[in-house]
């Protein structure tokens, strides 16, 4: 949570005893706190407001401006200027404003009844409370006659953007991912392997949680009190990754049909949480004890990142960004905590279309033409992140070789795929800082780790609690 911005109704219980500074970010961490509008955007005003009904008419024959929340890009692997006067040049009726993605902007638009026609969301962290709430509109007759986005093309990972009514990954679809990787897995840094005098991990067997701890440990590298190559990071205080370790364990963090409790005193919880802890007080990467000033991607390419915890997408950041960090960088699955071979991703970055939309007709063939169209082909071809689409699976590029052993480890990780099951009932950003707040001093030996449990699940039962009651 930003300093000094005022809590929303539903994570007001995200202020603990406990406060933090917060740590460096991630690009995909960055992207799904500071999209994540499920709890800290939405008040109940907003509410009452996308629950309203909203014109869906036919599209017009006069011409029309839609207005799309998303993040400026300089490259054509987002929503670039060139794609916007591609499609403005093959649809002249409508126009295309985009807005920087803001959640207080969202906020207050939802509010007033006049939304954006389109909006970026970090995916499965919020589309189930986007769908509970009424905000979100479903575009389930839009997918069923699009010829872009059939229904048989869609990878599973889609189903992340459906939701029941009582579970996300059934019923009607709100929206889609326009790339997506399986975030659990870990690209290695071969240089700082072989300097190290350690093989790099099989490109085939996943390691263990033990297993890559003690990689780590031995692939950190220290100048006095200082880290100078980290040797294991972690997504420790990520729902998400705490949702996909009970699923490869065989748990679940939930105990009840509807997801509004969740349960955090469980033993399989705690062992995890103690993993973390270890990690942490062992000062093997970038935890709040060993802060860093940048997120893991530079620090990879300066070979000072050992094993970086991201997805497909990495490599596709790596290649435009230093082709020569690319070529040291090797894909590796993900790691296992339990007896089930599971790989997740943590949500999918796409868009969603508010149910009280102005021109959603309008809006859609834009959706449709940027998930479907020549943009979603041009994401594909350069591998940045997994298409959505089936189809375009093979056009991720192939050459150099590197490209090529990336490939084939993803396309076998693929089969170990499941989706995860966020709650409606409180944002991953809400719950995140209440781990944060609660964790942290664990670390620090200020706090038991029982004594968080305790707190944390004190405040995730109150954030839950007050949006069921407004949710109902």
């Amino acid at each position: 949570m930003e300093k000094n911005e005022p809590l929303s109704l539903i994570d007001a219980t995200a202020a603990t005893t406990h406060v933090s500074q917060p740590t460096p970010l991630s690009r995909r961490r960055f992207l799904t706190q500071s999209a994540t509008v499920a709890g800290a955007a939405f008040g109940a005003t907003a509410l009452l407001a996308a629950c309203s009904n909203g014109s869906s008419g036919p599209a017009t024959s006069q011409p029309v401006t839609i207005t799309v929340m998303d993040d400026r890009v300089t490259d054509d692997t987002g929503l670039s200027d060139h794609w916007i006067a591609t499609f403005q040049k093959q649809h002249p009726l409508i126009r295309i404003k985009r807005l920087d993605f803001d959640k207080n902007r969202l906020s207050s638009m939802l509010a007033a009844g006049t939304p954006p026609d389109i909006v970026k969301t970090p995916g499965g962290p919020d589309i189930s409370n986007l769908a509970a709430r009424g905000a979100a509109k479903d575009l389930s007759q839009y997918f069923t006659q699009s010829s872009l986005l059939k229904e048989s093309d869609l990878q599973p990972v889609c189903d992340l953007y459906r939701w029941d009514g009582k579970q996300q990954g059934k019923g009607p679809r709100y929206g889609m991912p326009h790339d997506w990787s399986q975030d659990t897995m870990y690209w290695a840094d071969t240089a700082v392997f072989k300097r190290a005098g350690i093989s790099v991990p099989s490109i085939e067997k996943p390691l263990t949680f033990d297993e890559l701890l003690d990689l780590g440990k031995h692939l950190t590298v220290r100048q006095g009190s200082k880290i100078q190559i980290y040797g294991l990071g972690t997504n420790w205080d990520y729902e998400a990754q705490l949702l996909a370790l009970l699923k490869q364990a065989g748990q679940s963090l939930y105990t009840n049909g509807d997801q509004s409790q969740l349960n955090f005193k469980q033993p399989e919880v705690k062992k995890i949480f103690q993993w973390y802890v270890n990690w942490a007080t062992l000062h093997i990467g970038d935890s709040p004890l060993d802060p860093t000033t940048d997120w893991s991607g530079p620090l990879f390419i300066a070979q000072r990142y050992a094993l970086a915890p991201n997805g497909m997408w990495f490599g596709g950041w790596l290649e435009g960004t230093d082709k020569t960090a690319r070529q040291r960088a090797q894909l590796i699955p993900a790691p296992q905590w339990g007896p089930n071979r599971v790989s997740t991703c943590y949500g999918g970055t796409g868009w969603w279309i508010p149910k009280t939309a102005k021109h959603p007709d309008e809006a859609w063939k834009f959706f449709e033409w940027y998930m479907g169209g020549e943009p979603a082909e041009y994401r594909a071809k350069v591998g940045y992140g997994i298409s959505p689409l089936k189809h375009l699976l093979d056009t991720f590029p192939q050459t150099p070789e590197y490209n090529k052993q990336a490939f084939e480890v993803q396309k076998a990780e693929l089969s170990y795929y499941q989706s995860l099951q966020f709650t409606p009932y409180a944002s991953t950003f809400g719950i995140t800082q209440i781990i944060d707040s609660n964790l942290i001093p664990v670390f620090r030996g200020e706090n038991s780790l029982d004594s968080a449990l305790d707190q944390i699940q004190t405040g995730v039962s109150a954030l839950t609690q007050q949006a069921k009651d407004l949710i109902g």
